[in-house]
């Protein structure tokens, strides 16, 4: 697929209630503008539990997501294997109405389907106030997901296990093993065959992030971000491998300091 090809968004669900399968931990307090976090491959909402991301600044408030399949939704079914898709279902049931201001960051997977939220919302003519991409290549510089989504299990999980990021106690686990490599499989699937529609561009601020030391992303090609927006443009790099140092709380200071103020 040509990544110039303009996309059509699939047409989104109707919103309906309170999205609290979405949200574990509950919709934003009143006034507050939610900055919702979506997990890498395979991850939930575990991966942002840290008391870090409960005091971001004002008037942030961190709203960690569950896509299908994940997590705790793992019980409703498999997770999608398309980003689109997923995406026409987080526009519909979380991005708030009425030209309220929210943010989005992604990690890893994550990035990738943040990136594709940003973009469709931009086209509704509601963008976010920013939007921040953790661990991820643009997928026009380069992409290994192919090559994993055609890999066996035993690789798959191998490749994606030593990335860190999966408690001990889990990958000790045959069935959370099974489990787990079943949603990564769906995630790295959907990652592979996602190309951005970059004839539309977002003209919010976006922030990329790497670390020195990650085995799977290129800290320059966080540059390559740039072709997303017209707005301004923040490349930066922290300390440690695909997960940083103590994890995505890491990012906690770099929100901090580059939230639009």
């Amino acid at each position: 697929m040509n990544p110039m090809t303009p996309v059509i968004p699939a047409p989104a669900p109707p919103r309906t209630g309170p999205p609290t399968s979405w949200l574990p931990g509950g919709p934003p307090p009143p006034g507050k503008v939610p900055l919702f976090l979506l997990p890498p491959a395979g991850g939930s909402t575990a991966m942002y539990r840290s008391a870090a991301w409960r005091a971001l600044p004002a008037p942030l408030a961190a709203c960690p997501v569950e896509p299908p399949g994940h997590g705790l939704r793992m019980a409703e079914g498999d997770p999608l294997h398309d980003i689109d898709a997923l995406v026409a279902l987080l526009d519909a049931h979380l991005r708030p109405p009425d030209d309220a201001p929210w943010a989005v960051l992604g990690h890893s997977l994550g990035a990738l389907t943040a990136a594709s939220w940003a973009l469709r919302a931009q086209r509704a003519g509601h963008p976010p106030v920013a939007l921040y991409l953790s661990a991820a290549t643009p997928p026009w510089l380069r992409t290994d997901a192919r090559n994993l989504a055609a890999a066996d299990d035993a690789t798959l999980w191998t490749r994606l296990a030593a990335l860190g990021g999966i408690p001990p106690r889990v990958a000790a686990s045959p069935t959370a093993r099974r489990l787990l490599t079943d949603v990564m499989r769906a995630d790295v699937t959907a990652a592979a065959s996602w190309r951005p529609d970059l004839t539309t561009r977002l003209t919010c601020p976006v922030i990329a992030v790497a670390a020195t030391g990650d085995p799977a992303v290129a800290p320059a090609t966080r540059h390559g971000w740039n072709r997303l927006t017209t707005g301004a443009f923040t490349p930066l790099t922290l300390p440690g491998g695909h997960f940083y140092r103590a994890g995505l709380a890491d990012l906690t200071p770099v929100v901090a300091r580059t939230w639009p103020r």
